[in-house]
Order: structure tokens, then sequence, then C-alpha cells
């Protein structure tokens, strides 16, 4: 049941990441990349890359959460109404 669960949790990112257009995943990307290089314990590493690949992670299913409550994914260049305030 578990890996059935998983199994369909990832054939719904796919799909969903599918949806976006290259502007909107580069946001997802450089959100997720934001995020960690606000990290103070970020500062101290050689290579970033596998905590921008798991901050990505969670920036992809959050905005998962968001669509399904009627959000739009930003593309490059736009803002967020929680970057505006």
């Amino acid at each position: 049941a578990e890996e059935a669960t998983r199994a369909r949790e990832e054939a719904e990112r796919a799909k969903f990441v599918a949806s976006l257009s290259e502007a909107q995943l580069r946001w997802l990307k450089q959100k997720a990349k934001q995020r960690v290089d606000a990290r103070p314990d970020a500062k101290f590493l050689g290579s970033r890359y596998p905590l921008y690949k798991a901050e990505e992670e969670t920036v992809v299913r959050e905005w998962m959460d968001r669509v399904a409550y009627g959000e739009t994914v930003p593309a490059t260049g736009e803002e967020t109404a929680e970057e505006r305030s």
C-alpha cells in the first residue's frame, strides 16, 4: 500500500511538472535556490546542489497544493502576492 501511494504521488508530481511552462519551472528552481541560499548553514557547504534539489522538491509539492486551491504558479519575472507584501 505504501509503494502504491508513493507511485501515485510521483505520478501526480510528474503530471504537475509536465503541465508547467519553462518559465514556471525556472521560477520554481529560482525559489528553491533563494530559500537554500538564505539559510546560514548552507554557506559552509562546498556544494549546495543536494540542498537545491531537496528544496526544489519541497517547492514543487507546495505549489501542487497551492494550485489545488486555485493559485497559479508564477513564471520567471513575476511576483507572488507574498513577495509584493
